[in-house]
């Protein structure tokens, strides 16, 4: 049988509290979607989808997340047996976590190639892997995820394509780290959205509403910049401190949201849509941890080196890892002492990449 989805909302008219907290007790309306397995197995469904393996959906009818989903930690099935075959999961299908208000760690499996739209739309969910297999996140995937506060891509992850809206509306969102690998990214990837609802009470009014973003790093590894969505910057960026606002003054997300790009890449950065408008703000920050080449640090340089598995050096050290991310910053007394990989170390005399053995 075939998941059909009979509509999927493009108007964002979710009821707001009186405190401006959007409740997710409250369906989207015109949300209508049904679900059609063809089997089931240790209490999840699945869809065949031909030599591609199967799909995590859910049961027939289901209109909430039920137990077995309804995990704080899930972990998707590599494989899953059914009439004596054994089938890749390779997908999870659309809307199949929309509203679990559990969830709040996805484990993906090494094969794992999709995450259909509206997956985990609404969900409480905080913390997701991308395995190198991933090559898709759907429309919408994570749209209203209020408990992200940060997404990185791992560089390994090869081909990857995030379409429009993916984590779009995710107030408390900080920080996104752009794989190397992520070759598009549709249009309000990372926004905010905004929309019009009746008033209470009518009178043929309308409230205008929007939904903040409240990105602040953006980390995009680039030395080329690339063009992967017109308004992939575009969100709405309150004044106050609520994530749902009930007037129309916003900000655009490049008006505060720092981007870090590569260093001798600022002014490529500066003259192309849409990354220009960070530059406009003065938001645009060349960062040398994102550098795809660095010298590497002899055991016996003075500004930086490692000694018995830590990093040592003069004045204040910061350490990234790989993806970017900053993971310490101080004197090298201060360091903590860091697991065994390799690492992007700077200080006021020099930037490499170092080995942790």
């Amino acid at each position: 049988m075939k998941q059909r989805l009979l509509s999927l909302i493009m108007l964002l008219t979710s009821i707001v509290s009186w405190g401006y907290e959007l409740d997710r007790n409250v369906p989207l309306p015109g949300t209508y979607y049904e679900f059609a397995p063809d089997f089931e197995a240790d209490g999840l469904y699945y869809r065949i989808i031909g030599n591609n393996g199967v799909e995590l959906t859910r049961a027939e009818g289901s209109t909430v997340t039920v137990e077995p989903y309804n995990r704080e930690t899930f972990t998707v099935p590599s494989s899953v047996t059914h009439d004596g075959v054994t089938y890749p999961v390779t997908r999870i299908g659309d809307c199949t976590f929309y509203k679990d208000l559990v969830i709040k760690k996805l484990i993906l499996p090494e094969g794992m190639a999709y995450i259909g739209g509206y997956a985990f739309c609404q969900s409480t969910i905080e913390e997701l892997n991308f395995p190198t297999t991933l090559r898709n996140i759907g429309k919408n995937a994570f749209m209203f995820c209020l408990d992200l506060k940060e997404v990185v891509i791992p560089d390994d992850v090869k081909k990857l394509r995030i379409e429009e809206g993916a984590f779009c509306a995710c107030s408390y969102l900080k920080k996104f780290t752009i794989g190397r690998g992520v070759t598009y990214m549709g249009d309000n990837s990372l926004g905010g959205l905004s929309w019009a609802q009746p008033t209470i009470g009518g009178g043929g009014g309308m409230n205008k509403l929007s939904v903040a973003t409240r990105l602040e790093h953006l980390y995009c590894p680039f030395e080329e910049p690339k063009f992967i969505g017109v308004d992939l910057i575009s969100g709405f960026v309150p004044d106050r401190t609520d994530p749902v606002i009930n007037d129309m003054s916003y900000r655009f997300l490049y008006n505060d949201c720092k981007l870090y790009v590569p260093v001798g890449s600022l002014e490529r950065y500066n003259s192309v849509e849409p990354w220009k408008w960070f530059g406009h703000f003065n938001n645009i920050v060349e960062d040398p941890s994102l550098n795809s080449s660095l010298p590497e640090v002899a055991e016996d340089c003075e500004a930086i080196h490692v000694a018995d598995g830590r990093i040592i050096g003069v004045g204040v050290i910061e350490v990234y890892d790989l993806g970017g991310r900053e993971i310490a910053r101080g004197v090298a007394d201060e360091l903590p002492q860091l697991p065994a990989g390799f690492y992007i170390v700077r200080n006021s005399h020099t930037t490499a990449k170092i080995a942790i053995r």
